[in-house]
């Protein structure tokens, strides 16, 4: 499947043919994340035992943006009940089934690419697969939580939520989890929080 945009042709992998291209998604991830909300400062290391669930899940699903030869963005997603377990035991604590989640991880694009409608073919590619798969009631993901009016917070940082809420996901403000890394300037790991969103997969 593929969706060409003005200025990239966004591609979509599944199952095998991902593994290929987990380079690049690690690669993006650390370059992407080291801005603002995120300030991540990993390592390949990391990024390698982060992937893992990803590399070993079935029904995963790979979006990448290409411009000519070059990987400029990536967005995953995997059954939620394959993901780390510090992503399913919030829904389980509320009373849900993780089966019942297809989980979008992450979506990373270089600033450059930004602004020719990449991240909503990120969000549509990856609710189309799974749509497709047939078994999930709903669609989850989550961000990280700072606070409103932080010194840190770039002037010109846009967020995501707008997009989010465009494609249909609505804020579970009641279904956070934490996850640690080591951020910029930080000299060790910590806990951040993050919080979820979804969408039902059964509407029309």
């Amino acid at each position: 499947m593929q969706v060409r945009t003005p200025a990239v042709d966004v591609k979509v992998y599944t199952d095998e043919a991902v593994l290929p291209w987990l380079a690049d998604v690690s690669r993006l991830r650390m370059q992407i994340f080291r801005e603002y909300p995120y300030l991540y400062s990993g390592s390949e290391e990391e990024e390698a035992e982060y992937m893992q669930p990803y590399v070993e899940a079935e029904g995963k699903v790979l979006v990448l943006a290409h411009a000519g030869d070059k990987v400029v963005g990536a967005s995953t997603g995997m059954p939620l009940a394959r993901a780390e377990g510090l992503f399913q035991e919030p829904w389980i604590r509320a009373g849900y089934d993780p089966a019942a989640f297809y989980y979008f991880a992450e979506s990373v694009l270089i600033p450059a690419w930004r602004g020719y409608g990449v991240g909503r073919a990120f969000m549509r590619q990856r609710e189309l697969h799974a749509r497709s798969l047939g078994t999930y009631d709903f669609a989850t993901m989550c961000g990280v939580v700072r606070p409103a009016n932080e010194a840190i917070r770039p002037t010109d940082y846009r967020s995501p939520e707008g997009l989010w809420q465009s494609c249909g996901f609505s804020p579970r403000p009641d279904i956070e989890t934490t996850l640690g890394w080591t951020e910029i300037g930080e000299t060790h790991e910590t806990e951040k929080c993050m919080r979820f969103w979804w969408k039902s997969l059964r509407e029309d």
